[in-house]
């Protein structure tokens, strides 16, 4: 399925107001639709660092909804044109966190307009397994065939 217009127009503002030097990559099933996979979004996901987390929660602090604890990373939740935005990150000041990839080895890909950034392939299948998200890792093996494993 394509992008709601939702999605479309936060995904645009995005892209537009995070700033260059902000690390971010959108992630999960709006990831999966901007390759060219069927899916179905019911949420916006990104990873981003915790730099990135806190120009977020500093930029979007009316649509903030919470913060939420998930295994080795956080999730702040916004509320944004109707669409619900999750940003995943470890907060370097929390001893149990760590990050999920390590951003500095990363050399992005994009989608096409807006330019929405993208993990590459590899990095996005070993944080899908580090999550539990193994049938979502599987699926895009399948279609994709990436060369290298985590």
């Amino acid at each position: 399925m394509a992008l709601s217009d939702s999605q479309e127009a936060v995904l645009g503002n995005l892209v537009t107001n995070i700033p260059n030097d902000v690390t971010w990559y959108v992630i999960g099933s709006i990831d999966s639709v901007l390759r060219g996979l069927e899916d179905d979004p019911n949420d916006i996901d990104i990873l981003t660092t915790d730099s990135g987390a806190e120009w977020l929660r500093d930029a979007c602090s009316d649509e903030f909804v919470r913060t939420r604890d998930v295994g080795d990373s956080q999730i702040d939740e916004y509320r944004i044109h109707g669409e619900e935005l999750e940003v995943v990150f470890a907060d370097h000041g929390n001893d149990h966190h760590e990050p999920l990839v390590d951003f500095h080895d990363i050399e992005m890909e994009s989608a096409a307009e807006p330019a929405v950034p993208l993990l590459p392939l590899e990095e996005l299948l070993c944080v899908y397994r580090q999550i539990d998200k193994h049938e979502t890792a599987d699926r895009l093996e399948v279609e994709f065939e990436p060369t290298d494993d985590c």
